[in-house]
């Protein structure tokens, strides 16, 4: 019993004696405060003491590179509502034809076929057409940032998920092109529709979105997001179904498309990814 207690003295006396020991070497070996291996006082900035306070900003106006991709220029503005939410309306012009809905939406037009039957699919109305007129893009994304080991979770820092909906109108003038001998199912022709028409695309997209934005400090402040989502993208114009099918006259068939004074809808599953380069204020 004697020997258990002696013991536990020790112990506490050694322990007691470590604990001085250690608080004095915490003394002499702290870095200054100025230093980046100092966590403590002078600059929260570093490690898990990190906030987004640290950047001190509650705006940012930010130009989007992935919409050039498709041949869209467009401007944010991200706001915060309260910490971690933030909202982001944008807007912009459509400078030149969506190549990518041209080339492959088409194909992945989900709408039932026999909706689409002895119509023009819209990616051949595009491809025929001309962009004209003032092309509009508009935007707006609800963002929830979330909490992470280095900046707390705050907004405008670290990664967050968003939900975007974006809408887009396009005109496009179809030229009277190809022949009514020929059938644009066939061969990839051109469909004949005559009258140089007006072709009208509005296009709504629906995204989910997850992606991760940095920041910088100093006289001027920076935003870069960078993200990728999926969604879907309902797209609707001036449908143009097929007259008939033989010349009278002649005997020949006779593939004109004509105003069906309806409009179609195409929905298309959609991946979206880019990057924004913002200034904070």
């Amino acid at each position: 019993m004697r020997v258990l207690i002696f013991f536990s003295l020790f112990l506490s006396a050694l322990s007691y004696s470590f604990a001085q020991n250690s608080n004095d070497l915490d003394k002499q070996y702290t870095p200054d405060k100025s230093s980046i291996f100092n966590n403590e006082g002078g600059s929260s900035s570093q490690g898990k003491n990190k906030t987004a306070n640290d950047v001190d900003i509650s705006n940012a106006i930010k130009f989007n590179f992935g919409l050039l991709v498709r041949n869209t220029a467009g401007l944010y503005w991200e706001r915060k509502v309260s910490d971690r939410f933030t909202i982001q309306p944008g807007i912009g012009l459509c400078y030149g034809k969506d190549k990518l809905m041209q080339e492959i939406g088409g194909s992945m037009d989900m709408t039932p076929q026999n909706q689409r039957t002895n119509t023009v699919p819209f990616g051949s109305l595009l491809s025929q057409g001309n962009l004209t007129g003032v092309n509009i893009f508009t935007s707006l994304a609800c963002r929830i940032y979330f909490g992470n080991y280095y900046y707390g979770g705050e907004t405008f820092q670290g990664g967050y998920l968003e939900i975007n909906v974006r809408y887009s109108s396009m005109n496009v003038d179809i030229p009277t092109t190809g022949s009514s001998a020929t059938n644009g199912y066939a061969g990839g022709a051109p469909y004949y529709i005559p009258g140089l028409p007006t072709v009208n695309f509005r296009t709504v997209s629906y995204y989910l979105t997850y992606g991760y934005q940095l920041c910088t400090t100093g006289k001027i402040k920076t935003t870069h997001d960078f993200y990728f989502g999926f969604g879907f993208r309902s797209v609707k114009y001036d449908s143009y179904i097929l007259e008939n099918t033989s010349n009278q006259y002649t005997g020949t068939a006779d593939y004109t498309y004509i105003s069906s004074g309806t409009r179609a809808t195409a929905l298309i599953p959609s991946l979206v990814a880019g990057y924004d380069l913002g200034f904070g204020f």
